[in-house]
């Protein structure tokens, strides 16, 4: 829950830069917005990395780590 606000904050930050500048009215509001847009960043990284919400199961003995390639046949979606 805390990783999905600070990405959502974040997101809605550097957009809301975006359209500052974009419009050119950066300027004129200040260059304390572009600023501080490095430490949204870094903060996010730091949440996101710091996150420990979801426990993934454990490897057996047989078992490493990658990535699980489904068979297009047994997708079901088409007939091939």
């Amino acid at each position: 829950m805390k990783t999905n606000i600070a990405i959502l904050a974040a997101t809605f930050y550097l957009f809301f830069l975006s359209i500052l500048a974009y419009t050119g009215a950066l300027y004129e509001i200040g260059a304390m917005v572009y600023l501080i847009s490095p430490l949204i960043v870094v903060g996010l990284v730091y949440v996101v990395l710091a996150e420990d919400g979801y426990d993934y199961p454990e490897l057996g003995l047989d078992e490493e780590w990658g990535i699980r390639i489904k068979i297009r046949q047994n997708l079901g979606c088409c007939s091939c």
